[in-house]
């Protein structure tokens, strides 16, 4: 379903997303600020492993955000739903992968330039000491029902039988 252009230009103001934010995390107390907000790309690649062959897998994002607050940062995923989806929380897994993977992969091309990995971190080629940063995901409805779909991993499993 294509994403409608007014609702993807909404989430293009600063402002807006730091309201966003304040509203869903802090209660509405202004935490997070406009100037925080850094709007990014919106695609990530990860690398989808297979019994024969490996892909990278492209994901578009309706929209991406560095959040900076001194020398803390996350990325924000902000998606858009005007349907409820019930595989919702899978795909934003599958988001959130990809930006770890993105990640990983800028550290992992820092150490081939540095050559600075010791004994077995070059099977990885990521350090003890390497952080990501956090990937949060919040997902916007605007559909005319109520949200019924799983809005957790936990709710989507089947734990009866453990």
């Amino acid at each position: 379903m294509k994403k409608d252009v007014t609702q993807k230009h909404y989430l293009k103001d600063a402002e807006r997303v730091a309201d966003i934010l304040n509203g869903h995390f802090f209660h509405g107390e202004k935490v997070i600020k406009a100037e925080d907000v850094v709007i990014t790309d919106g695609d990530s690649f990860f690398f989808k492993m297979g019994k024969e062959t490996s892909q990278i897998v492209k994901r578009e994002h309706d929209a991406v955000y560095n959040i900076v607050r001194g020398a803390d940062c996350f990325i924000l995923g902000l998606e858009q739903q005007n349907y409820i989806d019930p595989a919702m929380v899978l795909r934003s897994l599958e988001y959130m992968t990809g930006q770890y993977e993105e990640q990983r992969h800028e550290i992992m091309r820092l150490h081939e330039r540095e050559q600075d990995l010791k004994a077995d971190e070059h099977i990885s080629r990521f350090s003890i000491e390497d952080r990501l940063r956090p990937v949060i995901i919040l997902v916007i409805y605007y559909g005319d029902s109520e949200w019924n779909g799983a809005r957790t991993l936990h709710e989507l499993l089947d734990w009866s039988h453990i």
